[in-house]
Order: C-alpha cells, then structure tokens, then sequence
C-alpha cells in the first residue's frame, strides 16, 4: 500500500509538473503579445505628440459677400411709406 501511494503521488507530481509547464508557455505568449501591443500603443503616442498640425493657410474671410446673401436689412427709410 505504501508503494502505490508513493507511485500515485509521483504521478500526480509529475502530472502538476506538466500542467505548471503549459501555463508558464501560455502566460509566456500572453505576455509577449502584450508588450508588442504596448509598444505599438507607445509607439502611436509618441508619434502623435510629435506630430504637428497643419493649419490652413486661408480663412474665407467675413466680408466676402455672395450675391444671394442679404446683409442689409435695415429699412432705407424710418417710414415705409413716406414717399408717398
């Protein structure tokens, strides 16, 4: 009985053994992906700060007047009627 309790617990050894190998590849790959995004997230940012924004040259400015607008709509006369 000694005997097999021994082998059964070498079993299970090395069973927890092999178990603890595939999850330290495992967070190995989960690791390394996460830093290559990480980097790319850096990577990103950097260039984002020390990218500059181009303004545009040439504002339409206010006092350009198309024909159709009507900026003038005070009245030409105070009375309406006062040519009359």
């Amino acid at each position: 009985m000694n005997d097999s309790y021994v082998m059964a617990l070498e079993e299970l050894l090395e069973k927890c053994v092999a178990a603890m190998r595939t999850v330290g590849e495992a967070l190995k790959i989960i690791w390394e992906n996460a830093s290559e995004v990480l980097e790319g997230i850096k990577a990103f940012f950097k260039k984002k700060q020390t990218e500059q924004e181009t303004k545009a040259g040439w504002y339409v400015p206010n006092k350009i007047i198309l024909t159709s607008q009507v900026l003038n709509r005070k009245p030409r006369m105070a009375v309406a009627r006062s040519r009359l």
